[in-house]
This record gives structure tokens, sequence and C-alpha cells, in this order.
């Protein structure tokens, strides 16, 4: 089995190696369309299923989003609430998003609370660490003997 890839093997540059890695399909749901949103919620196990088939350990976390807001901010706090609960009405997969108050914040989040009166926490949301996942992918790639060609040259100089 071959591999071609136009960048290298540490995916320098790459959206992988630099993007913030997060498992939002509650959150994405306020800018994108349903069908992104449904490949979102599909994925999250998926993820969890992946990760714990690799040899080295990849962080990993399913405790939801957590969303504040100032007091200034309420009105816009209370639309954006509104649009997320009617995703949630199009997307049974979805959970709804718990209004927290500040003692509850307390509970959760102790370090915003004094900032904070309110917020949302959208559950069963989470992250891994994309740069520990990109490594762990290559080292799987090592072990299973796949020949990598990587970045241009070397995809352009292969003789098929």
């Amino acid at each position: 089995m071959d591999l071609y890839d136009q960048g290298d093997s540490n995916a320098d540059g790459a959206a992988a190696r630099i993007a913030a890695a997060i498992l939002a399909p509650l959150a994405g749901s306020a800018i994108t369309e349903d069908s992104v949103v449904r490949m979102g919620t599909y994925s999250l196990p998926r993820w969890k299923e992946l990760i714990d088939t690799l040899l080295k350990p990849i962080f990993f976390q399913q405790d939801g989003t957590l969303i504040l807001w100032h007091r200034q901010d309420a009105h816009e706090a209370a639309r954006f609430t509104s649009h997320l609960e009617t995703n949630c009405r199009h997307n049974p997969l979805l959970s709804l998003p718990q209004k927290l108050d500040s003692a509850q914040l307390r509970t959760i989040e102790p370090g915003v609370a004094d900032r904070f009166t309110q917020g949302l926490l959208l559950q069963n949301e989470g992250q891994l660490d994309n740069r520990q996942l990109l490594d762990a992918l290559l080292s799987e790639l090592q072990i299973l003997k796949v020949k990598c060609y990587w970045e241009p040259r070397a995809i352009l100089h292969h003789k098929y």
C-alpha cells in the first residue's frame, strides 16, 4: 500500500496541524447547514472509537462547550440560545443547551463564576489534540509499513 501526499510527513501548514480540533456540532449549528451538523454529531462517538485503536495516546474529552457572555450581551445571547434550541428541534440527535446561573457556573467552572452570571452548557461536545492525532497516525503508517511519498517532487518523480 502506498500513500501520496503533497505535504510533508509532519503536516506542516495543514489545517489539521493548526486547527483547534473542537468537536462541537451544536455550537457549529449556529453558522452551518444541517448536513454538516449531522456529520459532526455522527462523528463524535467515532472519534473515540478511532483513537482507542491507535498505539499512541491522544487527548480527547467530551465534557461539553461552555458559552459565556457579558451582561451587555444578554439580548444577543438570548437570540443565540433561541437559534440553538430551534436547531435542536430540527436535529433530534442534538441535546438542548443547558441554561446555567451563577451557582451552576461556580460548580462547573469556578474560575469564571465571579465574572459571569449566566451561561450555556452544550453537553457532549468535545475536543481532541489534533497534533497528537497526526503524530499517532504517522506512527501507524510506519508500523503498517505503508510506503509514503511526501511533497510534490516525490509525487512527480515516482514511476507508476
